[in-house]
């Protein structure tokens, strides 16, 4: 009995090792991408030449994420998605808020917000799509 407990804990051990090391492998860019490698990608799917509000939101989360500048209300992440068959991105950031689960946003930069009688997708049902940018891990 001892033997087999004994085996047990190690295969613990084992496995709790190497999953950090398969953390450690993992590249940044499967966690999202660079600020710069962000914006074109959602320039590219947005077919637009400037994305001036995503800029302004990923330049608040790298000064949030270096330097805490604004108290951790821009540290999380933002994905590309679909909604209603367009682009849509959504940002799981406080950005101030005090408690809103995600924010979603068009291609233009307008909040997307349910309208009278709308049934708006929660947090859970939502495809959270690709990550084009996370300042969770860095």
């Amino acid at each position: 009995m001892k033997k087999i407990s004994g085996l047990v804990i190690a295969g613990f051990m084992l496995l709790a090792c190497s999953k950090d090391s398969v953390d450690e492998d993992i590249p940044d860019s499967e966690f999202g991408f660079s600020v710069a490698e962000a914006t074109s990608i959602a320039r590219k799917a947005c077919g637009e030449t400037s994305i001036n509000w995503l800029q302004d939101i990923l330049t608040k989360a790298e000064e949030d994420r270096i330097s805490k500048k604004y108290l951790g209300n821009y540290i999380g992440r933002i994905s590309l998605t679909t909604f209603k068959d367009k682009p849509h991105f959504v940002v799981n950031m406080g950005m101030g808020s005090g408690g809103i689960a995600f924010y979603l946003f068009d291609c233009h930069g307008s909040l997307i917000q349910p309208q009278k009688n709308e049934v708006f997708p929660d947090f859970f049902s939502i495809d959270k799509g690709k990550v084009i940018y996370s300042s969770l891990r860095n």
